[in-house]
C-alpha cells in the first residue's frame, strides 16, 4: 500500500507481551461494537492458542504462532484508539485478569535466571495496569455501561464463584454478561490443565503468539485501512464515530444520558423511512449546514461543524432535523410527493427540509420552483455534476431566507444558460417509455391532476408498471389490425400510448385486445389475468371515461392516440409551467 508524505502507518510485529508493555493504553471509542464474542469464538480462540502450544512442545521448536493483526490510532497522549482487533484485546486481557486473579501462584518455582522468559504474576499485573495504577485497556464510555469491565474484570478478585450467564441474559444488549461469560470460559480451561501445563502455556502465549500491531497517525486513514484488512465489511460508520467524538465533548453522566435518549429519538424517526438510513441522514444535516458541497470526508465535516457547538446543543438540533425530515416522509403533500422521485435526493431533501427548518414563509411556492427545475434537469437529461453547484446555491438561498423571485431568477438562469426547456420539451415528445423518469413524471401529473386520493404516496417499485395500450407487438395480435404498422411503431413508445398500472399481473396482459384492457383497468379478474391489488389513477381512469363514453368508438386508434399525447402534454406543460405545444 503506497503512503504520501509521511508514513501514515507503521505495522510491527509484536509479542503479546510486547503489545501490552509499556505505558500506553489502549482505548475502544464509542463508534466500535460492544464486546460480543460468545463460547464458540472464545473457545476457538482458545483452542487455535491451545493447539499451537502443544503443537511446539512436540516438535521442540520456538515457533511463533500469528494472532492476526490490529489497527491502532496513535494521538501521541500515551493512549492508543483500537479501531480494528478489539475483540481479541478484550479477551487477552480477561484472560490476564483471570490469572492475576484465580492463578497468582503461576511460575512462581520457575528459576528466571534459567528461565529468562518466564511470566509470573508481577509481568501479568503489568499488562494489566500501566505504573500509574490506570488499566491498560480502556471499553467505550457510554453511561449505560462504561463500570461494567471495570467491575465485572478489572477489579473482579474471585472469578471462582462466577457463574456462566443464561442464553437469555447473553442476548441482552449490555455487555457485562458477555464479559462474565468469556471469564467463565477462560477460568475453566486453565483450571482443566496441570499447574506446570498452566504455566508453559502461558509463558508460550506472552513470548511466542504474536500480533501485527498498525499504527496510525489518522483516523480517517485508519478506518480506510481497517476497510481493506477486513474481509466481513466495515463495521464503523460515521454516525457511529460522529456519535463518540459528541459523547467524549460530554462530562456529566446525566447529560451523556439525555444525549443518548436524544440519539436514540433519532434512529426512531428514520426507522418508519425506508429510502433514508442513518449515513444519508447526517449527509442531509451536512449539506443543510454547509450550504456547499464537501471539501473533505463526512466525519472530517461534521466535526470541523461540530467542534465549537456543545454537544447537547448539537444533538438537540440533529434532533430537530430529523423531525422535519420525518415530517417531509409522513406530509400529504402532492407536491412532496413528486420531489420524492427526483435521482438526486440528498439535494432535494436538504432544500426541502432547509425550508422547513427556516419557516420559509411561501413555502408551497418555493415547492413548486423546485420541483419545475429540477424536472426540467431530469428530462432533459442533466446529471448530478450539471446542475450541483446550483443545488448548493438554492439550499444556501433558501435558509438564508431570500425571496422567492431570487430563487426563481437563480434557477430559470440556469435552465436559459443550459437550454434545458427546449431539451426537455423535444424529449417528451419523442419515445419515452425507456427514460427513467416518466414513472416519476407521470405519477406527478396524477398527483396534479388530482389523483391516487385514496393511496397516498405511491411507491415506485416492480408493481407499478408502464402499460402500452396500443401492444408493442401489436402487428400479430388478434383485435389491432386496425392500427397502421408504420403509425403505430412510431407512437407505441409515447406518451400518447402509455399509462400507469400497478398490480401482480400476467405479462401476457399488454397483448389484450382494448375491451379487455378496459376490464384490466378496472381492476376486473378473469382467468386471463390475476390482479392482486389495482390502484386507480386519473390519468388511466381517463381511458375508462373515453371508452364508457363512446368517445373513440370504443376503440383504441390514431385519433385516441394523438389526443391522450396532447392531453398528457399540456398537463404536463402546466404542471412546470413551460409551454409544450
Amino acid at each position: 500500500m503506497n503512503t504520501e508524505n509521511n508514513e501514515q502507518f507503521t505495522p510491527t510485529s509484536l509479542t503479546v507481551g510486547e503489545i501490552f508493555n509499556g505505558e500506553n493504553i489502549y482505548k475502544i471509542p464509542n463508534y466500535q461494537k460492544q464486546y460480543e464474542w460468545l463460547d464458540n469464538q472464545v473457545e476457538e480462540l482458545w483452542e487455535n492458542l491451545y493447539e499451537g502450544f502443544t503443537s511446539s512442545k512436540i516438535k521442540r521448536t520456538n515457533a511463533t504462532y500469528f494472532l492476526g493483526s490490529i489497527v491502532v490510532i496513535d494521538n501521541k497522549k500515551g493512549i492508543e484508539e483500537i479501531v480494528d482487533g478489539q475483540q481479541r484485546i478484550t479477551t487477552l486481557m480477561i484472560l490476564f485478569c483471570v490469572l492475576s486473579s484465580s492463578f497468582p501462584n503461576i511460575n512462581q518455582d520457575v528459576n528466571e535466571e534459567n528461565v529468562p522468559w518466564v511470566i509470573k504474576k508481577n509481568k501479568i499485573l503489568s499488562s494489566i495496569f500501566n505504573s500509574m495504577d490506570k488499566a491498560k485497556l480502556q471499553v467505550q464510555s457510554n453511561p449505560s455501561y462504561d463500570i461494567a469491565f471495570e467491575r465485572e474484570i478489572i477489579n473482579n478478585h474471585n472469578f471462582e464463584t462466577i457463574k456462566k450467564p443464561t442464553l437469555k441474559e447473553l442476548k441482552e444488549e449490555n455487555p457485562d454478561n458477555k464479559y462474565k461469560n468469556t471469564a467463565w470460559i477462560l477460568h475453566n480451561k486453565l483450571s482443566e490443565l496441570s499447574e506446570e501445563t498452566r504455566g508453559e502455556f502461558v509463558n508460550y502465549i506472552f513470548n511466542s503468539v504474536k500480533i501485527i500491531k498498525i499504527v496510525c497517525i489518522e483516523e480517517t486513514f485508519a478506518i480506510k485501512l481497517f476497510q481493506v484488512l477486513n474481509d466481513k465489511g466495515l463495521d464503523l460508520t460515521s454516525p457511529n464515530i460522529i456519535k463518540s467524538y459528541l459523547l467524549e465533548k460530554i462530562s456529566d453522566d446525566n447529560k451523556k444520558e439525555l444525549f443518548m435518549q436524544d440519539w436514540k429519538k433519532i434512529e426512531n424517526n428514520l426507522e418508519s423511512i425506508k429510502s433514508i438510513n442513518l449515513d444519508d441522514f447526517l449527509v442531509l444535516y451536512e449539506y443543510y449546514k454547509l450550504k456547499h458541497n464537501p471539501e473533505k470526508s463526512i466525519v472530517d465535516e461534521l466535526k470541523k461543524i461540530f467542534r465549537e457547538t456543545d454537544a447537547n446543543m448539537s444533538i438537540k438540533e440533529l434532533l430537530d432535523f430529523s423531525v422535519k425530515l420525518k415530517e417531509v416522509f409522513e406530509c400529504k403533500n402532492r407536491l412532496i410527493y413528486s420531489l420524492r422521485y427526483l435521482p438526486w435526493k440528498f439535494h432535494v431533501l436538504t432544500a426541502i427540509i432547509s425550508a422547513k427548518e427556516v419557516k420559509y414563509e411561501k413555502f408551497n411556492e418555493l415547492m413548486y420552483e423546485i420541483r419545475r427545475f429540477f424536472y426540467i434537469c431530469w428530462i432533459s437529461g442533466k446529471t448530478l455534476n450539471n446542475i450541483k453547484q446550483t443545488a448548493f446555491d438554492l439550499i444556501k438561498m433558501i435558509v438564508d431566507k431570500n425571496s422567492l423571485e431570487d430563487i426563481k431568477t437563480l434557477l430559470n438562469d440556469k435552465l436559459s444558460n443550459d437550454n434545458m426547456i427546449e431539451t426537455a420539451i423535444s424529449n417528451i415528445k419523442e419515445d419515452v417509455y425507456l427514460d427513467n423518469y416518466i414513472k416519476g413524471l407521470l405519477l406527478s401529473v396524477d398527483y396534479t391532476i388530482g389523483g391516487a386520493k385514496k393511496n397516498g404516496f405511491i411507491e415506485i417499485n416492480k408493481d407499478l408498471h408502464i402499460e402500452h395500450i396500443l401492444p408493442q407487438k401489436f402487428k400479430n395480435l388478434s383485435g389491432w389490425n386496425h392500427i397502421d404498422t408504420k403509425y403505430g411503431n412510431a407512437v407505441a413508445n409515447t406518451l400518447g400510448n402509455l399509462t400507469l398500472l400497478v398490480g401482480e399481473k400476467d405479462l401476457d396482459a399488454e397483448n389484450f385486445r382494448f375491451y379487455k384492457k378496459i376490464q384490466l383497468y378496472k381492476g376486473m379478474n378473469n382467468e386471463q389475468c390475476d390482479i392482486s391489488k389495482i390502484i386507480s389513477f386519473n390519468i388511466t381512469e381517463k381511458i375508462i371515461n373515453d371508452f364508457d363514453t363512446n368517445k373513440y368508438e370504443q376503440n383504441w386508434n390514431e385519433k385516441s392516440i394523438n389526443d391522450r399525447k396532447t392531453w398528457l402534454l399540456d398537463e404536463i406543460g402546466k404542471m412546470l409551467n413551460i409551454e409544450i405545444i
